[in-house]
């Protein structure tokens, strides 16, 4: 006589899906080539004080790869509750006043967006 083992099929158990509602706040603008050095070294600064804020993810400082006068920025919380108080925060109000002069003209575009998905 001969024995066979069989397993039970237990279903995996997963978490419930949620919805990832990340905001992100992306702009670009032109600095004027005499402010370039100026600019890298001052968002560089703001970049590592918003990184400390509470809800701040993610603060990317970018380049254009074919202009190096255009500079973009990619700024990421965990909610849009997060992004107000970073906007409202100290920090914000000096990067405005220092880098005032340094552009060379309006925006090129700035966007704010809420995640919608994939699904985690």
């Amino acid at each position: 006589m001969t024995a066979t083992l069989v397993k039970a099929q237990v279903p995996r158990q997963r978490p419930p899906k949620r919805r990832s509602n990340v905001f992100v706040i992306t702009g670009f603008r032109r600095v004027n080539p005499q402010y370039v050095d100026q600019y890298l070294k001052h968002i560089a600064e703001m970049a590592q004080i918003s990184l400390s804020e509470p809800g701040c993810l993610r603060y990317d400082i970018l380049q254009d790869n074919t202009d190096p006068t255009v500079f973009g920025l990619y700024e990421c919380f965990v909610d849009e509750a997060a992004a107000r108080a970073h906007q409202a925060a100290p920090a914000h109000n000096w990067w405005r006043e220092v880098s005032r002069d340094w552009y060379d003209g309006e925006r090129l575009g700035r966007w704010e967006m809420s995640s919608v998905g994939p699904e985690r």
